[in-house]
């Protein structure tokens, strides 16, 4: 059943007036009327709380027309106008009584006309609002992510297809990793990855849910670590506080530590632990983009990252430990929608798989390779309750894919250069299989090669086992990969380049990228909104002093919104505050409120309070959307208020 919020008018402030009448100096007992509770005892004659027990409407608390006053005092008021405009005048505490809301510009007189048109909520001249009905022209790589409008419905849905941060991000030989835009497949960055007078050895990249990129430097006998990556420039900070943000533009790197979009380099475990495996989990109120989850193959363990700051973070089971030992060599991983985060030990010789539960900690049981073919690529599917789990056969030319909702195995066996023998048998080779990937609908990609030359791209229909293969123009394609076109991008270490197929038309495209790029995870971010944790982000940034227009910031008011739930499915709404609009991706996120569980409006003011978080100039209101089962809910409008400073 779906459960909805309104959007509520919410008047911040007291109505039709602005202010309250004092009480008399000499009135130290009784209550507030706006309480209704009893007083217990009556002001002098002429005071606020000298009312008639018979006028009921003057017993509220409020200076409404014709009610007794004291003499000399006044308030500011307002009224509405036409369009939508307010009308700011004076009520007057005359002969006794409140006058009603007065034009009293020297030229009044005569009829009621606009004194200070101002658009308010509630015609509060103190309190201003911003109404946000996003549509799909709305929605850009700056503000979203994961979403689309949709028309039908009247609202923004998830949909992962329209991921707006899409870019392929491939580690290069060189300590640095390039940033292709998945439209055009230029090089639109190139950023200098993990830690200074180290051989790196870049590899596994992720995306997260906001777009962001990592990559798990190996470090080979040195010390491990793990590069953050902006995927908008509105995630990158202004250290230098220059104004603008300083980044690569093209695929000419900038200077160690001087690229604004590099976000943070981090150690991972100790020395030779070598990062051989990351993967996003999905996220939580306090993290919405998503946990990074780090293999070390040496130490047999995974770290859990912050993603804001990149500290290893110790999730609630783990007892003050930021890892958790697997009892095996982590070459690669993938996380289904359960929270499972699944593993291959070692690539070659690997005869087994495991998971952990990203969200429990329990650690299952290792499950045996019936073929003993060893693994390089990891993903895993959409089905239901879990996914399977898809691996590349490197040692023995397949694909091989293990089901845990029954404990089944199933392989295809790849083969290239088929020719007819002089007994009229098929003769093929087996290439090597190395990334794998899922498209959108189920069928499974992989890229192989043979004897370190050529280059194929095949894909598995599991559901007739066809095989459909395409030779590569470049050699040893090592990943595999879809952007949300559900176009196939494969990296190939040999030719420095990445090739895109398209399954429209069959042309395969070639792009440069760095020096022969060795990645083979998810490099798109596909799998992860795909299978993993499908969801949306839509934010707003706020600047309180133009909200205001008088170049004073403004408190904090209310949220409201309207938007729809079912079933399992979530809308939380996160705030970040900052002194610029640069600075707010890396601010603390403040949980204001989670549908189904809070209905609007809510105290932004109040909920960053009571985080312990001033106010700065800038608010960023974002709306993070979380699927269910088969469903998305529904966004259709969010409205900020504030209340400002108007001398």
């Amino acid at each position: 059943m779906a459960s909805r919020s309104l959007v509520l008018a919410v008047i911040l402030a007291l109505p039709t007036c602005v202010g309250q009448v004092p009480l008399d100096e000499d009135e130290t007992t009784g209550t507030d009327p706006v309480s209704a509770a009893p007083l217990a005892a009556r002001a002098a004659p002429g005071s606020w709380f000298d009312l008639e027990p018979d006028l009921g409407i003057c017993a509220d608390g409020m200076p409404h027309e014709g009610c007794p006053c004291e003499g000399g005092l006044s308030f500011r008021c307002t009224e509405p106008g036409a369009g939508g405009d307010c009308l700011v005048g004076e009520q007057q505490c005359v002969e006794g009584a409140w006058s009603s809301c007065l034009d009293l510009r020297p030229s009044g007189g005569g009829p009621w006309r606009v004194v200070n048109p101002v658009r308010t909520c509630g015609c509060d001249p103190d309190c201003r609002e911003a109404n946000d009905v996003p549509v799909q022209a709305d929605l850009s790589q700056s503000n979203s992510n994961g979403i689309s409008y949709d028309g039908n419905r009247g609202g923004i849905v998830i949909n992962s297809n329209e991921t707006n941060a899409q870019y392929a991000w491939i580690a290069n030989s060189d300590n640095t990793v390039s940033k292709l835009d998945l439209s055009t497949g230029v090089e639109v960055s190139r950023y200098v990855v993990g830690l200074a007078n180290v051989d790196n050895s870049a590899s596994r990249t992720a995306v997260d849910g906001y777009g962001n990129a990592y990559v798990a430097c190996r470090a080979f006998g040195a010390q491990g670590s793990v590069t953050k990556m902006a995927g908008d420039r509105s995630f990158c900070i202004d250290r230098n506080a220059n104004g603008r943000i300083d980044t690569s533009s093209n695929n000419v790197a900038m200077a160690r530590g001087t690229d604004e979009c590099v976000i943070w380099t981090v150690r991972v475990g100790g020395n030779n632990g070598v990062p051989r495996a990351i993967t996003i989990a999905a996220g939580d109120n306090n993290r919405p983009e998503g946990y990074p989850w780090v293999g070390l193959y040496n130490e047999n363990r995974f770290y859990r990252l912050d993603p804001t700051t990149g500290a290893a973070s110790a999730p609630a089971w783990g007892g003050g430990r930021n890892y958790i030992d697997v009892g095996g060599s982590p070459y690669g991983a993938t996380i289904d929608r359960a929270g499972n985060l699944w593993f291959p030990n070692g690539c070659c010789g690997g005869t087994w798989i495991r998971s952990f539960n990203v969200g429990t900690g329990a650690l299952g049981a290792r499950q045996w390779d019936p073929w003993s073919s060893g693994s390089y690529g990891i993903a895993v599917d959409g089905t239901a309750p879990l996914g399977r789990v898809i691996m590349g056969g490197w040692s023995a030319g397949s694909i091989k894919r293990f089901d845990p909702n029954t404990g089944g195995w199933q392989r295809w066996v790849l083969q290239v250069n088929c020719y007819r023998d002089r007994w009229g048998r098929w003769v093929c080779s087996q290439p090597g299989g190395r990334g794998v990937a899922v498209d959108s609908a189920g069928n499974i990609w992989s890229s192989s090669h043979l004897n370190w030359s050529n280059g194929w791209v095949h894909r598995i229909n599991p559901g007739n086992g066809v095989i459909t293969t395409w030779q590569l123009p470049d050699q040893i394609p090592v990943g595999v990969g879809l952007d949300f076109d559900n176009r196939v991008w494969t990296i190939s270490q040999s030719g420095s380049r990445a090739n895109r197929l398209n399954l429209a038309t069959g042309a395969i495209d070639r792009f440069t990228t760095g020096p022969s790029p060795y990645t083979y995870s998810d490099f798109t971010g596909s799998q992860r909104a795909w299978f993993t944790s499908p969801e949306g982000f839509y934010w707003r940034d706020y600047d309180t002093t133009t909200a205001c227009g008088n170049g004073l910031p403004g408190d904090f008011g209310a949220l409201s919104w309207d938007a729809d739930t079912f079933g399992t499915t979530s809308i939380t709404f996160e705030g970040r505050t900052a002194d610029t609009q640069q600075n707010l991706a890396g601010a603390p996120v403040v949980i204001l409120a989670t549908q189904p569980s809070d209905y609007g409006p809510v105290d932004v003011g109040t909920a960053f309070a009571n985080a312990g978080r001033a106010q700065r100039r800038w608010l960023r209101v974002t709306a993070h959307l979380r699927a269910g089962s088969n469903e998305s809910p529904l966004l259709r409008s969010m409205t900020m208020r504030w209340l400002c400073d108007n001398p």
